[in-house]
């Protein structure tokens, strides 16, 4: 049995290193944007926002400088839940204030206050006002959280410094909205005020803590000629935009995160989705057997599809994983547009595991998926063994996090008695380790990750604790889900 879980485990891993290695030999430079006729769209880029001012007028200089050819609006969509959750936190400048004073270490006071400032913002006040009386700081800080601009105000002065035409700021009026409302708000503000509407047009979801690839442009237009305008585009990402910007033995953790949610993207996310492409183009029928979800960032529809569709559903938290399992139920492909897009891991291991508990939360809401597709698409209720499929798919995914490390602590714990069995998990640990080292060396040669030196030892020591520890989170929303009645995890919590 020992063996048998070992091998399973062994070969997981091999395979997932040569899907990333299959993924990286497709992701060559496309053809030349000079080289594609583009002419007969437009391109709707929707960037939903919240608490984004520090990095939104870098992604938006940096996505019109991607497109040269392709005609591109950029919907920038922030809402009114800014403003009331700034009203809402300003008492805890107060506690803020309290842990200067007490000299508590930066990183302790940027895990539990970075939903007033961002971290840099953090290190620099403290590193400021450490030294003063509780008093000055408490005042200091709270002149520079009053000063402090909004998404929206932020962008209304971008805009007008800059002189970018062709971006349109939005307001989400809604104190309880979430990226679903923003996007849909989007859509539709697009559609009532188009006065020249093409079929053919795209609506591109687009994250703001996103760096966008070189080749987005022509990579997006290759594949929307060569697949005829197809209903569904879907961008994949890897999470080292700021790999380089972690440091100590925290830093060696994040980075461990970095490089297994970036395995994932490139060694199943991306297989996935053109592995059920290449099947719908060969019309067979593995094409409905295979379940499927998409990912938030880099979602792409064509315009008229998008309200077809029903729109993204507003109910379920993660918005994303649903609208996957539409597609599968309505058989429509999500074809992969073959560029590598860069975005920010968490910078710290509070804002990591909220972002783990958000994802793994998704996963509860799959039981009601029946009853949202039967109230919007009765016509094709009998489509709904899509439902059965994507059960069996997500809890496949569930049951290897949740379960995983623990599996593997146990038999190690087990495996101390038996030396055989300890040299066959300590080199399964080896294997995992480096596997995401070379994944590291990968993304390195791609200008994925910065060219610096780093310490491989000790970023392999970071993926083998994070490897162990990677299921806390989903066991943290279960535990909470079990003692709290109705407890919701939120994607905007920090």
């Amino acid at each position: 049995m020992f063996l048998v879980l070992f091998l399973v485990i062994f070969f997981r891993y091999v395979r997932i290193n040569y899907n990333i290695l299959w993924t990286l030999n497709k992701l060559k430079t496309p053809a030349l944007v000079e080289e594609l006729d583009t002419g007969l769209f437009t391109l709707n880029i929707c960037i939903p926002c919240l608490r984004e001012q520090s990095i939104i007028e870098k992604t938006i200089s940096e996505l019109l400088s991607c497109f040269k050819i392709v005609n591109v609006r950029i919907y920038v969509v922030t809402t009114s839940k800014e403003n009331s959750e700034k009203t809402e936190n300003y008492h805890y400048l107060e506690e803020l204030a309290w842990s200067i004073c007490k000299r508590e270490k930066s990183f302790s006071i940027c895990e539990k206050y970075n939903h007033l400032f961002d971290r840099e913002e953090l290190i620099w006040i403290c590193e400021k006002y450490q030294s003063e009386e509780f008093k000055d700081v408490l005042a200091s800080i709270q002149a520079i959280y009053s000063d402090k601009k909004t998404t929206y105000e932020t962008v209304v002065e971008s805009i007008k410094i800059n002189n970018w035409k062709n971006v349109i700021l939005l307001e989400e009026k809604n104190d309880t909205s979430c990226m679903a409302s923003q996007v849909n708000y989007c859509w539709k503000t697009i559609n009532n005020e188009s006065s020249e509407k093409s079929p053919n047009d795209y609506f591109m979801v687009y994250n703001a803590d996103c760096k966008p690839s070189t080749d987005l442009e022509a990579s997006l237009v290759k594949e929307i000629k060569a697949n005829e305008y197809p209903d569904v585009l879907q961008l994949i990402r890897v999470y080292t935009l700021n790999y380089s910007q972690y440091s100590g033995i925290i830093g060696h953790y994040l980075k461990g995160s970095a490089l297994y949610q970036s395995r994932w993207s490139l060694g199943y996310e991306y297989p996935m989705l053109k592995r059920t492409s290449d099947n719908w183009k060969k019309q067979s029928f593995m094409f409905k057997l295979r379940s499927r979800y998409m990912i938030g960032h880099g979602m792409t529809f064509r315009m008229d599809f998008y309200g077809q569709m029903g729109k993204l559903n507003e109910k379920t938290n993660l918005e994303d994983l649903y609208t996957g399992y539409l597609l599968s139920c309505l058989k429509i492909p999500i074809i992969p547009i073959l560029a590598i897009e860069n975005t920010l891991n968490p910078s710290t291991i509070y804002s990591l595991f909220n972002q783990k508990m958000t994802w793994f939360s998704g996963m509860f809401d799959v039981f009601n998926y029946k009853n949202y597709y039967k109230k919007n698409h009765k016509e094709n209720y009998y489509r709904l063994r899509s439902y059965y499929f994507t059960i069996c798919f997500l809890i496949r995914d569930t049951f290897s996090w949740l379960f995983g490390p623990s599996i593997l602590i146990i038999c190690l714990l087990l495996s101390f008695t038996k030396l055989p069995y300890f040299l066959l998990l300590s080199t399964l640990i080896t294997a995992n380790a480096c596997f995401c080292l070379l994944l590291q060396y990968q993304l390195m040669e791609r200008n994925l990750i910065n060219k610096k030196k780093y310490n491989w030892l000790f970023t392999a020591i970071g993926v083998v604790f994070y490897s162990f520890t990677r299921n806390l989170p989903a066991l943290t929303f279960i535990l909470k889900k079990i003692k709290i009645k109705n407890y919701k995890k939120y994607k905007t919590d920090r």
